[in-house]
C-alpha cells in the first residue's frame, strides 16, 4: 500500500525521475587499435557507464530482480570487448551501448570509453570517446540475457 501511494506522490507533483547508475572507471581488456601490429595484444580501457532507468520499483522492493544488475551489464562489456578485436574505439563503444540497450530495461545509456595507452608517450593521458544513446521509440528491453546472447 505504501509502495502505490508514494508512486502516486511522484506523479501528482509531477516529478521527473532521473535515476542513474553508474559503473566507474571499469577496466577491460581489448584488442583494439588502428594498425594490426596494437592489436596484437590485448590493452586495457577504462570506461564509465551511466545506466538511466527507473529504481522506484527496486527501492521500495529491495529485489534485485527489479532493478539491472550491474554485475551482468559488466559481464556484457566484457564479453563484447573480448568478442573480436576492433579497430576503432568508436565502433567498440557503439557496439557497447547497443547491447545494453538490448539486453537491459534502461532508457538510455551513456559511455565514456577511455584509451590511456594511445597517446601515452606523447603525454596525453587517454584518448577517449564519450556516446549516449537512447532506447528506441515503443521499445524497451524487458528482461537480463546472457552475455552470449549479445554482439
Amino acid at each position: 500500500m505504501q509502495t502505490r501511494l508514494a508512486r502516486g506522490r511522484y506523479r501528482e507533483r509531477g516529478y521527473a525521475l532521473s535515476d542513474q547508475i553508474h559503473l566507474l572507471e571499469a577496466r577491460v581488456p581489448c584488442r583494439v587499435g588502428v594498425p594490426a601490429e596494437e592489436r596484437a595484444h590485448p590493452q586495457e580501457l577504462v570506461l564509465d557507464v551511466s545506466l538511466r532507468t527507473d529504481l522506484r520499483a527496486a527501492a521500495y522492493s529491495e529485489k534485485i530482480e527489479e532493478t539491472v544488475d550491474y554485475s551482468q551489464v559488466l559481464d556484457l562489456v566484457h564479453f563484447v570487448a573480448g568478442a573480436r578485436e576492433w579497430v576503432l574505439i568508436e565502433s567498440l563503444a557503439e557496439a557497447i551501448c547497443g547491447a545494453i540497450l538490448r539486453q537491459f530495461p534502461v532508457a538510455s545509456v551513456r559511455l565514456l570509453l577511455r584509451k590511456p595507452e594511445a597517446l601515452y608517450a606523447r603525454g596525453v593521458v587517454a584518448a577517449a570517446v564519450e556516446m549516449e544513446r537512447f532506447q528506441p521509440k515503443g521499445q524497451r528491453a524487458t528482461t537480463s540475457a546472457t552475455p552470449g546472447d549479445s554482439a
